[in-house]
């Protein structure tokens, strides 16, 4: 039996079921456990009552923080999504980016080498019409 709670230093009497040769029924008084006076229980009794209302206190104080909590993961994982989102469209438009100036350098690589042929074309004119001026020249 216990007067304030179930904690061994606080225990006045205890059962032992028959096993020390007595009744099931009989209780050992144990004189630590005991109150020394009536208003020391009185007092632990309030103090019992104290911690109690500080235990709903806290208890009320963490089950609103964890509700805090719950809405701020949720919140983050949100976050966590769209940045994963944003990252992919990055990597898409980065992608589509690279494709687009290897097509570009391609488009160029080919006018310049269109030029080039231009150019050698003309240069290559330019020596038959002088060696056309020359063999007429000759003739003559």
């Amino acid at each position: 039996l216990s007067s304030l709670s179930a904690l061994p230093d606080r225990v006045t009497a205890a059962g032992y079921g028959g096993v020390l040769g007595g009744s099931r029924h009989d209780l050992v008084w144990l004189e630590p456990g005991m109150p020394r006076t009536p208003f020391s229980r009185g007092e632990e009794a309030k103090v019992l009552r104290r911690l109690r209302a500080d235990t709903e206190r806290l208890g009320a104080r963490v089950r609103t923080e964890r509700g805090h909590n719950d809405v701020v993961h949720r919140n983050l994982n949100e976050m966590c999504r769209m940045t994963d989102e944003i990252c992919a469209k990055i990597a898409t438009y980065r992608t589509e980016m690279a494709v687009a100036t290897h097509q570009h350098k391609l488009v160029m690589g080919a006018l310049k080498e269109g030029e080039a042929e231009n150019t050698c074309s003309e240069a290559e004119s330019e020596i038959m019409e002088d060696e056309t001026e020359t063999e007429s020249l000759q003739g003559e």
